[in-house]
């Protein structure tokens, strides 16, 4: 597996040894955030403010558990323009919690795949999309191969196509002598073979005359690229794939790193009043019982989930949604999004198949 030069970007754990008690803003390298994302260290800072944080201990693999102790009862009030504010409350007796355990998982998927990151001009480029759709996907060289000849040149019938395929490619690694691939297939020792498994004497033929530790590149150039179009390109990768959100996919799932705090004793986001009303109670506390927080390199943004496990209903208001007419909906995420120009509200309508192409509900705080 290929390397690429280290360069650690924020979210990276700066503390080796805790003492019994250090401020909570510290578990991160705030200083690492890259420059274009001022306002969402910004953020951090203030919503962590001069918390303590006590008996800090690590589980390995990213994994760690804290407890914020406090005399009147753990509040934690957001840097926003309005009162949204986080509570964390006994649901038995509704009293303050004065002692609270976080248990706190990170992630960044993009190291399952390469050991090392670097935030450069590449990183999301289309290449790399379809480099990590590959091993996100699970396909090795063989499994790609045989799904690339299924779109190739589908005016050809499958033997013409699978020769020019595998000559291409051959030629694309400048081998000297390319192999007879007509020969191949005609060899009575293959003759019982299913035809991927004609595929991959193919590519083997190729394979023990190189010494790349991967194809990827070759693939993509001579079979992806569309060197005169990007939205050729863009809908080549979705054919391949199947997939007509593969790059969101892609750029969220592993490209993004994540912290997910773990609340098992809930919490609740209050709202201000005039956003939201929590049916039927008609409270303005959502309820929540994790916290995800992901950068988004691409975009320059923080963007952070309330969630709870089961949906949630509630009427966003009028001073919300803007309409004449509140709208009664069920959620199970509420989300911020803090970027350079602004600090995005939003509500996610529960949809049981979570169609990547539903907007938010948003709202604009400053």
């Amino acid at each position: 597996m290929l390397k690429t030069k280290i360069l650690l970007i924020a979210f990276t754990l700066s503390i080796s040894v805790l003492q019994s008690q250090n401020l909570l803003k510290s578990l991160y390298n705030l200083d690492a955030f890259p420059k274009e994302m001022e306002k969402s260290k910004g953020f951090i800072e203030d919503a962590c403010s001069d918390l303590l944080i006590y008996n800090y201990i690590s589980g390995g693999n990213g994994s760690f558990q804290f407890d914020i102790k406090t005399v009147n009862g753990l509040e934690i009030k957001l840097p926003t323009i309005n009162d949204f504010l986080l509570k964390f409350l006994d649901s038995t007796t509704e009293e303050p919690f004065l002692n609270y355990t976080f248990h706190v998982d990170y992630s960044f998927k993009y190291r399952d795949y390469y050991d090392e990151f670097e935030l450069n001009d590449t990183t999301f480029s289309l290449f790399s999309i379809f480099d990590l759709a590959t091993y996100y996907y699970d396909w090795d060289e063989y499994r790609l191969v045989n799904k690339m000849l299924l779109i190739y040149k589908p005016e050809l019938d499958y033997i013409t196509k699978r020769t020019q395929f595998f000559e291409t490619l051959a030629k694309a690694f400048e081998i000297e002598d390319i192999p007879d691939f007509k020969s191949i297939a005609n060899d009575e020792e293959n003759e019982d073979l299913f035809d991927r498994e004609v595929e991959e004497l193919m590519l083997d033929a190729i394979l023990e005359e190189i010494d790349n530790e991967t194809i990827n590149s070759e693939l993509f150039n001579f079979f992806i690229l569309d060197k005169n179009s990007k939205t050729k390109t863009e809908d080549n990768l979705v054919t391949l794939f199947n997939n007509k959100h593969i790059a969101r996919e892609i750029e969220t799932n592993i490209l993004q790193p994540k912290i997910t705090v773990a609340l098992y004793h809930g919490a609740q986001l209050n709202i201000p009043e005039n956003y939201i009303s929590i049916n039927p109670t008609e409270s303005n506390a959502f309820p929540i019982n994790s916290i995800e927080i992901r950068i988004d390199y691409k975009n320059n943004k923080l963007i952070i989930d309330f969630k709870n496990k089961e949906t949630v209903n509630l009427t966003l208001k009028d001073a919300f949604v803007m309409q004449e007419k509140d709208v009664t909906m069920t959620s199970k995420n509420i989300r911020f999004e803090v970027s350079e120009s602004d600090l995005k509200f939003q509500v996610i309508k529960f949809s049981p198949h979570q169609n990547i192409d539903n907007k938010p509900y948003e709202l604009i705080l400053n």
